[in-house]
C-alpha cells in the first residue's frame, strides 16, 4: 500500500471517530428510578424513565435496554426493551419496568442501541433503597419529601418477617421518600405506566389539579396502585376539581365542599423528630428533638377544609374512601406548601397517615409485583401446574409390569423351555419380552406426560366486593414434550411478568415492552419439563360480588361477576376467634342472591392456629367438601397460600372473608402456542360492599 492510500486509510477513520463522537454528543441520555434513586429494588419491580434528547438536525430510532442482574444464588438476569423514536431537536421519554431479585444485585446496566445495532450510549441507574414505608411527593418543588425523610415511624406490619430494619434505640422504621422529575414539554411529573412501578410506595401525595390531567396509562397505573392496596393522599387544589370524573370514580360517586370536623382541630398529634447535623462533623448525624405533643396552630385550624358525598368519610386526615383494597384521602389541609408544610401538626399527620397505610396492607394478602416469593417457595404452584403431577399412575403401572416381566422372562420362560425339552429357547424368546415391555413402559410414559405441549393457568384475585376490577396474581405453567423457546405475552396492558423458577439460572430471557403491552421473550423449556411464569396484572368481575350486612348480623351474597362461584366458603366477622362461623355453599350461579346462613356450617378455623396464612393444616377439614366440588381445588388454595405474603392476615376479625373458585376461568384456549389444559381462578373477598 502507498503512503497515499494509507494516508487516505487513516483520514477516513479518523474521520468516522469525528462523527462517532459528534453522534454521541448530539444525544444526550439521563435516566433514573422514577422515584428516585431511594426506590427499594429487592424482590419487585419498579419502573425506571430514560430521558433522550436528540440535538442532532435527524430523526433517531433504536432501542432501550435495561438490565438487572443477580449472582446469588445463581445467575440470573432479565433485560426489558423498549423501542423509540425521537425527532430532530426533540425530547421523548421511555418507561421501562424491571425487576429485583432476591439475592440483590448492584445498579441497573443501560443501553441505548441504534437502529443499526450500534451502541449509542451506555450508563448505570442506580437504584438501591432499603424497604421501609415511603411516600412519594408529587409536588414541585417536593418539599413535604425533604421535611419527612427518614422521620422514625412506628409500624407493626412486618413483610419481611423481622428483616425490617429498625432503629436500636427506638424500634421505629425510618419514612423513605420520593419524588418525580417534571416533564419540561407539559410541567407534569412522569409517573409509572403500569400499577407495578408503585410496587415499593406506601403513599402518594398529589394535588387534584394534577391528577385531572392524568390520563391513558399514567391514570390506570394510579388507579391500579390504590386498588390492589395503596394509598392516595390528594391536596384539592381548586374547587372545580371537585368535580371531576376521574375523583367521582375514586370516591364513589360526587363530592362536594363541607365543613370541616370540629373535632379535628382537638386532635393531638406527635411532632416528628426533627433532623440536626453536627457543626463541623465531616459526616453530618442526625440529631433528634424530644417529641411533644401539639395541636394544629391558628392558621392551620382556621384553614381546615372538610368534604363530602360517595363513600367519604370523616376521619382524622380529613375525609376517606376506600377503593379497591387501597384508600384515598382528601386531606382537611395542605401539607405539600407552606405554612402546612412547616406546621408540625401537618407532619405529625402525614406520619400518622404513612404508618395507617402501612399496617392496613397486611390484609392484602397479594401485593402487588412487590416481594415476590423466591422459587423455593413455589414447590405447592408448580406441582399444582406440572402435568406430570397427574401421570404418577404410570409409574405404579411399569413398576408392576417389571415384576412380572422379571418373572415371565425369568422363571416361567426357562420352565416352560425346559419341559418342552427346549430350553435353549428361552434365550430367544427372551430379547422379544424385553422389547415388548420396554415399548409398552415407553408408551405408558408418553401417555402419561402427552404427546405434546401444555399450558395451565392459576389466577388468584383479590378484591373488596363490589368491584369490577382486581388486581390479579397469575402462575401460568408451560409443559412441552421436546426442547423450546416461548414467547409470552402479557395477558392485559398494565401486566408485568417474568420467569417464577430464578433457581435455574436462565440469563437469556427478556422482556420487549410496546404498544400492545409486555412480552416476556427467550424462555426456554425442557423436554417434559414444566416452566412457571408469574404475571402481576389485573382481571375482570362484570358487575362484581356483592357482600351487604343484614340485621342480625347476617349477609347477603349476591354474584354478578358472569361466573358460577364454587365451593364458597364464608368466614363471618367476630372479635371473638371462638365464635367465628363458616359457611359452605357447593355453588352460587350468576345473578343469584343468598344468605350466608343458608349454607351449611363447616370446621374451618384457620384463624385459631398460631398462622394467619392459609396452610395444609387449616384446609383439611374441608379438603372433602373442596375436592367433591373440583378436583385439586384444596392443593390449589394451598398452592396460593404458599406464594403469597407470609405475614399477611387472611382472617381480619372485624370484616368478612369470602373464598370461591370462578367456573370457567379467564377463558383462554392457548398460551404461548400451547394448548389450555386448566385455567383455574380463585378469588378472595375481604370487607363490605356491593348492592344488595
Amino acid at each position: 500500500m502507498g503512503a497515499r492510500a494509507r494516508s487516505l486509510t487513516w483520514t477516513v477513520a479518523l474521520a468516522g471517530l469525528a462523527w462517532t463522537g459528534a453522534a454521541r454528543a448530539e444525544l444526550r441520555v439521563s435516566a433514573a428510578a422514577v422515584f428516585g434513586p431511594t426506590t427499594p429494588l429487592q424482590s419487585n419491580w419498579a419502573e425506571c424513565a430514560v430521558r433522550i434528547d436528540n440535538e442532532d438536525a435527524k430523526p433517531l430510532k433504536g432501542t432501550v435496554e435495561l438490565t438487572s442482574s443477580s449472582p446469588y444464588p445463581v445467575e440470573s438476569k432479565l433485560t426489558t426493551r423498549a423501542p423509540f423514536a425521537v425527532g430532530p431537536g426533540s425530547v421523548v421519554t421511555v418507561r421501562l419496568p424491571t425487576r429485583g431479585f432476591a439475592g440483590g444485585g448492584g445498579p441497573l446496566d443501560l443501553r441505548v442501541v441504534g437502529d443499526g445495532g450500534q451502541e449509542l450510549a451506555s450508563s448505570t441507574v442506580t437504584v438501591a433503597g432499603a424497604l421501609s414505608p415511603m411516600l412519594v411527593d408529587l409536588s414541585d418543588p417536593p418539599r413535604l419529601a425533604g421535611a419527612l425523610r427518614d422521620v422514625p415511624v412506628a409500624v407493626s406490619y412486618d413483610p419481611t418477617g423481622g428483616a425490617l430494619p429498625r432503629s436500636h434505640s427506638s424500634g421505629k422504621v425510618a419514612i423513605s421518600t420520593g419524588s418525580a422529575r417534571t416533564d419540561p414539554a407539559t410541567g407534569d411529573p412522569v409517573l409509572p405506566d403500569r400499577a407495578a412501578g408503585y410496587a415499593s410506595t406506601t403513599v402518594v401525595v398529589m394535588r387534584t389539579d394534577q391528577l385531572a390531567r392524568l390520563k391513558g396509562m399514567e391514570l390506570d397505573a394510579l388507579s391500579g396502585f390504590v386498588l390492589t392496596g395503596g394509598t392516595l393522599a390528594l391536596v384539592v387544589a381548586r374547587p372545580e376539581d371537585l368535580r371531576n370524573a376521574t375523583l367521582d370514580a375514586l370516591v364513589g360517586g360526587e363530592v362536594s365542599s363541607a365543613p370541616a370536623p370540629k373535632q379535628l382541630a382537638t386532635i393531638a398529634g406527635i411532632a416528628p423528630e426533627e433532623p440536626g447535623t453536627t457543626d463541623g462533623d465531616p459526616a453530618p448525624r442526625r440529631r433528634f428533638a424530644r417529641p411533644s405533643t401539639v395541636l394544629p396552630s391558628d392558621d392551620i385550624a382556621k384553614s381546615l377544609a372538610g368534604f363530602s358525598g360517595g363513600n367519604l368519610r370523616q376521619t382524622m386526615f380529613g375525609a376517606s374512601a376506600s377503593y379497591g383494597m387501597g384508600e384515598v384521602h382528601l386531606l382537611a389541609f395542605d401539607p405539600t406548601q407552606p405554612p402546612g408544610v412547616d406546621d408540625p401538626w401537618v407532619r405529625s399527620r402525614m406520619v400518622d397517615l404513612v404508618q395507617h397505610a402501612w399496617d392496613r396492607r397486611a390484609y392484602t394478602v397479594n401485593e402487588h409485583a412487590a416481594l415476590m416469593a423466591p422459587s423455593n417457595e413455589l414447590r405447592s404452584v408448580h406441582k399444582a401446574l406440572d402435568p406430570n403431577e397427574g401421570g404418577r399412575w404410570a409409574i405404579v403401572v411399569a413398576a408392576v409390569l417389571l415384576i412380572a416381566y422379571s418373572v415371565v422372562a425369568g422363571p416361567v420362560n426357562f420352565a416352560r423351555a425346559a419341559k418342552r425339552g427346549r430350553p435353549l429357547r428361552a434365550l430367544w424368546q427372551l430379547p422379544i419380552y424385553s422389547a415388548l415391555v420396554f415399548l409398552s413402559v415407553v408408551v405408558m410414559g408418553i401417555a402419561a406426560k402427552g404427546w405434546r405441549g401444555q399450558a395451565r393457568h392459576l389466577t388468584f384475585v383479590e378484591a373488596l366486593p363490589g368491584m369490577s376490577r382486581a388486581g390479579a396474581l397469575r402462575f401460568r405453567g408451560f409443559f412441552t414434550s421436546d426442547s423450546r423457546t416461548l414467547t409470552v405475552r402479557a395477558t392485559d396492558l398494565g401486566s408485568v411478568l417474568d420467569e417464577a423458577s430464578e433457581g435455574r439460572g436462565q440469563t437469556g430471557r427478556s422482556l420487549l415492552v410496546d404498544r400492545d403491552g409486555v412480552t416476556l421473550q427467550g424462555l426456554a423449556t425442557m423436554p417434559w419439563e414444566t416452566v412457571v411464569v408469574r404475571e402481576d396484572g389485573f382481571a375482570n368481575l362484570g358487575a362484581g360480588v356483592s357482600v351487604v350486612p343484614q340485621p342480625g348480623g347476617d349477609l347477603t351474597i349476591t354474584n354478578r361477576s358472569a361466573h358460577d362461584l364454587r365451593a364458597v366458603l364464608v368466614v363471618m366477622p367476630s372479635s371473638t376467634p371462638s365464635k367465628r362461623v363458616v359457611h359452605f355453599f357447593p355453588r352460587i350461579k350468576d345473578g343469584q342472591s343468598t344468605k350466608a346462613s343458608e349454607g351449611k356450617v363447616v370446621a374451618f378455623t384457620p384463624w385459631a392456629t398460631s398462622s394467619k396464612g392459609l396452610t395444609d393444616y387449616d384446609v383439611a377439614p374441608i379438603k372433602r367438601d373442596l375436592e367433591g366440588e373440583s378436583r385439586g381445588l384444596a392443593s390449589a388454595w394451598l398452592a396460593i397460600g404458599e406464594a403469597t405474603s407470609a405475614y399477611a392476615d387472611w382472617w381480619p376479625d372485624d370484616v368478612p372473608v369470602v373464598l370461591a373458585q370462578m367456573d370457567g376461568g379467564e377463558g383462554m384456549t392457548r398460551d404461548g402456542g400451547l394448548r389450555m389444559d386448566q385455567d383455574r381462578v380463585l378469588i378472595r373477598l375481604v370487607g363490605y360492599g356491593g348492592v344488595p
